[in-house]
């Protein structure tokens, strides 16, 4: 709950941490280094949010390929061969890298993919850690990419530590865990649609939070939205 504070609070004051006034006084460094924290955070955390939007646009392309291949084979007019998903990272790659175009002349596409190696499986491990966000949100819906802490292993780069850390939170905190996760899901979806507006949410007002273990029921009610009739008391 101290990181999705920091998460929440990095993300409405990411543009401002370096504006911090007298940077001489130690008070004053202080004061930005927390708020350095908590940028970190924010960052983390909106690293998932591309990472997901990541797992969405491949798999349109997927598709689009795979209906393609379809219908050229359906007309007997397919040129192409091999399995989809190396087809669509090939095409990803010449999209991103441009140099992996320049030079590929006369060369089949093992050579292609030989050379380009490196590239392929840069795309490639951040094509997996996409897949992982999208599959802790098909279980736990958009709010689960705020609630579990940005930092350590919780990148949860790792297919086996993601599927591992899925069936911890449904076994051992399935109620409480989805309920908190759908409270966030507003916030979150709104970030990931890029609005103007993002609700105000009961964590990020709290001064102090304990670094102990928390009740479940208090992570709940921590994730709950503030009215918009309270939010400029707040």
């Amino acid at each position: 709950m101290v990181q999705l504070k920091d998460v929440i609070t990095g993300m409405r004051t990411s543009d401002s941490w370096t504006r911090a006034p007298e940077l001489s006084s130690f008070v004053n460094l202080w004061r930005a280094l927390d708020q350095l924290d908590a940028v970190h955070n924010y960052m983390a955390f909106f690293r998932r949010i591309l990472l997901l939007r990541m797992a969405y646009q491949r798999d349109r392309r997927t598709e689009t390929v795979r209906d393609q291949i379809q219908s050229a084979q359906r007309t007997r007019q397919s040129s192409t061969s091999g399995k989809v998903e190396s087809i669509v990272l090939d095409g990803l790659v010449r999209e991103i890298f441009p140099h992996t175009t320049e030079d590929s002349e006369g060369m089949n596409i093992q050579q292609w993919r030989e050379k380009y190696d490196p590239e392929r499986k840069k795309l490639s491990n951040r094509l997996f850690a996409a897949k992982n966000w999208r599959r802790a949100v098909e279980v736990f819906g958009f709010g689960i990419l705020a609630l579990i802490p940005t930092a350590g292993v919780f990148r949860i780069q790792n297919q086996r530590l993601c599927e591992t850390l899925l069936n911890l939170l449904k076994e051992k905190g399935n109620g409480y865990v989805r309920d908190a996760a759908a409270l966030l899901t507003p916030f979150v979806q709104a970030v990931y649609d890029g609005r103007d507006y993002v609700s105000k949410i009961v964590v990020e007002h709290l001064n102090e939070l304990n670094l102990e273990p928390m009740d479940p029921s208090r992570i709940v009610e921590l994730c709950n939205e503030i009215p918009e009739s309270e939010q400029d008391e707040n």
